[in-house]
This record gives C-alpha cells, sequence and structure tokens, in this order.
C-alpha cells in the first residue's frame, strides 16, 4: 500500500513537472521583444528599405536606357523576361533544400551581373556609334535642283547640273504616291522615332537563322541617313556598325530636327530613278523629274498603278524602268 502511495506520488510529480516545462516554453514565446531585439529588427528593416530602394533605381535606370536605345516595345520584352526569370531564381533560393538554395543564389547573382554587364556594354557600344558617327550635315539633305537655261522668249534651252532634278514639296505628293510609299518601304512611319523595333527584331532573327526573305528593315528615316551620310557597307561586323549608325543618326538626327512630311520629301526628292543619256546632267533624280520623264506629268497627278510603279524603282530603278523592261509598266497597271 505504502509502495502504491509513493508510485502515485511519484508520477504526479513528473506530470507536475512536464506541465510546468511546457507553460514554461510557451510563455518564454509570448514575452514582450526586448528593446535591445527591437533596436536589431528595426535595423534589418532600414537595410532591406535601402536595399529595395537601390534595387529599384537600378531597374528605373535600366529601363530608361532601354527606352531610350533599344524602344518601348523591346524594353517590355526584356522587362517581362527579366522578371519572369527573377522571380522563379527567387522561389528557388526560398526553398528549404540547402543545395538548391545554393545554386539559385549563384545564378541569381550570375543573371543580375549579366543583366548590368550586357546594359554597360551596350552603353558603351552605343557611345561609340554616337562618337563615330559622321558629323551630322543638314546641307546633305537639300537636293539641288539642275540649272535650267532659257532663251531671250523664256523657252527652256536645257538643264545643267550633276543631276536633273526639279524638288516637289509633300503637299504636292498626289496622296496615291504616299499610301505606296509607306505600305511598300516603311508601314509604320507615322508611329515610330525613326525605327521600328518590332520590324528590326524580326529581321534581325531571320537573318540569324538564314532566311533569304530577312529583309534589313531600314526605315524611310534609316535609308536617308545610309544614303546621304554612313554608306552602303553590309557585310560582317562593319554592316553591323553601319546599321546602327543608321538607327543612330535617324533617330536623334533626323527624327529630331524634322517632321515625317519632311523627311517623306526629303526623301522622294533624293533618288536616282534612270539614266537619260544627256551629257548635261547624270540621270533622272527626284520623283517629279522621274514622274514628267516616264509620264508626262507633274507627280501629283499621278494615278496609283503609276506611283507604285515609281515606288517599285526607287528599289530597284533598272529593273522597275518599263523603257528597259516595257513588260514591267503592264504588271503595274494590271493592279
Amino acid at each position: 500500500m505504502a509502495n502504491n502511495n509513493r508510485s502515485r506520488t511519484r508520477s504526479r510529480s513528473n506530470r507536475n513537472t512536464k506541465i510546468s516545462n511546457t507553460f514554461n516554453k510557451y510563455s518564454s514565446k509570448s514575452k514582450p521583444i526586448s528593446n535591445h531585439s527591437r533596436v536589431e529588427r528595426e535595423e534589418i528593416n532600414r537595410e532591406v528599405t535601402k536595399k529595395e530602394a537601390i534595387t529599384f533605381g537600378i531597374i528605373l535606370l535600366l529601363v530608361i536606357l532601354g527606352i531610350v536605345f533599344l524602344g518601348w516595345f523591346l524594353t517590355l520584352i526584356l522587362f517581362i523576361g527579366c522578371s519572369l526569370i527573377y522571380i522563379i531564381i527567387k522561389k528557388l533560393i526560398n526553398q528549404k533544400n540547402q543545395k538548391r538554395k545554393k545554386i539559385a543564389t549563384i545564378a541569381l547573382t550570375a543573371f543580375l551581373l549579366a543583366c548590368i554587364a550586357a546594359v554597360a556594354g551596350l552603353c558603351v557600344f552605343m557611345g561609340y556609334i554616337a562618337i563615330s558617327a559622321p558629323k551630322f550635315d543638314k546641307n546633305k539633305l537639300n537636293q539641288k535642283e539642275s540649272t535650267i537655261i532659257y532663251d531671250a522668249d523664256g523657252k527652256e534651252i536645257t538643264k545643267l547640273g550633276a543631276e536633273m532634278r526639279e524638288n516637289i514639296t509633300y503637299d504636292n505628293l498626289s496622296e496615291s504616291l504616299i499610301n505606296a510609299l509607306i505600305a511598300t518601304e516603311d508601314s509604320r512611319f507615322f508611329d515610330h522615332n525613326g525605327v521600328d523595333i518590332p520590324r528590326f527584331v524580326t529581321a534581325s532573327i531571320k537573318q540569324v537563322l538564314g532566311q533569304s526573305n530577312a529583309g534589313g528593315a531600314s526605315t524611310l528615316s534609316m535609308q536617308l541617313a545610309k544614303n546621304k551620310f554612313n554608306g552602303d557597307e553590309a557585310r560582317g561586323i562593319e554592316g553591323i556598325v553601319r546599321k546602327f549608325k543608321d538607327i543612330y543618326v535617324a533617330v536623334f538626327k533626323i527624327e529630331k530636327n524634322y517632321t515625317k512630311e519632311e523627311i517623306i520629301e526629303m526623301y522622294l526628292n533624293s533618288w536616282w530613278f534612270a539614266q537619260d543619256g544627256d551629257a548635261n546632267y547624270g540621270g533622272i533624280c527626284g520623283v517629279e523629274q522621274a514622274s514628267q520623264y516616264f509620264f508626262g506629268k507633274s507627280v501629283s497627278d499621278l494615278s496609283l498603278p503609276e506611283a507604285a510603279m515609281l515606288v517599285g524603282m526607287v528599289n530597284n530603278p533598272v529593273y522597275y524602268n518599263p523603257y528597259i523592261y516595257p513588260e514591267m509598266i503592264n504588271l503595274f497597271l494590271m493592279h
């Protein structure tokens, strides 16, 4: 009997001890945070806020640089892609698996460093393009007209000059010609700032894949930049550098100094269309002179098929010349 009482007493004592330990365990968690712990937590929060501010500043800087050098479309695509990669790596870092967490941390660091290096490289490259681009001379965009010699009665005797050209203003261009030009050469001309990013990216991908129909994706402004300032080098590294010089001159020089209408005017007044054979001048230049030469009327009176033929000659003045290939005029008139 005494042994049973002692056993019960010991059991109650052990139970009370467990209850006391459990109470102390949970009550310790509910103790108020000491001033020391609160200060540490506030310092941690400040550090986190500081890092977030720095990260936001870097992202904002990269976005601004992207919009300036790449345009909003490509910047948006890159931003979405980088954000998805960042989110995936972040989730891997938050996993409990220490090995995966370590690999994800290394991958995130490498990814961020690669982004910074890419942006820095882009800035250096664009800086080189801006420095090495030819000096922008507005006089190169002003097309000189041929000199006309008249007799005493005011009748034209001949024209003199390196090129036979009669300039025309945008207001005197036919709507058919403008529509044909935009549809053929630069469908988003009135929407972009000198470079058509979606078209440029698509053409670049096709060129990398070796597709023959990739095209050059040059806008009207870029074509002016190439023809008047940068030359026509198209191969290798020199071709790539020249293409970016075209973009730089088109975006930061031509589009910043001229309206869209003025650019179309300069573009159409600049092209060589045919060789007339007269010793006094080098050829038929400018769309007005071409219209007079091929159709005997002003460019403002052109029909859509006639306008389409002249726009086709911008790409290939020999192949679409009706005097050399008469069947080509039928091709345009049929449409």
